[in-house]
């Protein structure tokens, strides 16, 4: 009867882990800050800058590898919208990720960039022409 309940409570055990781990990426992420390079985004008429308002810009990260994006960017009065989709995978163990994007948006080519997850803080920050840093929403 031992042995029966031992091999019992192995099988559940076993039955109940998961071969999959997840990756902390995995969620929707908000973008919270951002910083220009050199000087500060400001709006104006002729210049946009990435929207901070809930919603508007975030990054959706799924367990099979794949990413969805929407980003505003606002001018004091006018704004632009785009949307895109690919693929993401991690660089080796590093907390750095590579994304290709599948769908077209403004140049209309494919391109990959890097961000980085920090664990400790529950931050994706993404470097492209200044320093996105987003918040995790889910």
């Amino acid at each position: 009867m031992k042995k029966l309940l031992f091999l019992f409570t192995t099988l559940l055990l076993i039955s109940c882990s998961s071969d999959d781990s997840e990756d902390g990426i995995i969620g929707k992420w908000q973008l919270t800050q951002y910083q220009a390079p050199g000087n500060p985004c400001v709006v104006d008429e002729s210049t946009y800058c990435p929207s901070l308002i809930d919603g508007e810009y975030w990054w959706i990260f799924k367990n099979d590898g794949t990413y969805s994006n929407n980003t505003i960017r606002r001018s004091s009065n006018d704004f632009v919208n785009y949307n895109h989709s690919g693929t993401w995978r991690r660089s080796g163990t590093s907390s750095k990720i590579m994304f290709q994007r599948s769908t077209q948006v403004a140049s209309g080519t494919e391109s990959f960039f890097d961000a980085y997850l920090s664990n400790s803080d529950n931050t994706l920050s993404i470097e492209d022409a200044g320093t996105y840093i987003f918040t995790r929403v889910y």
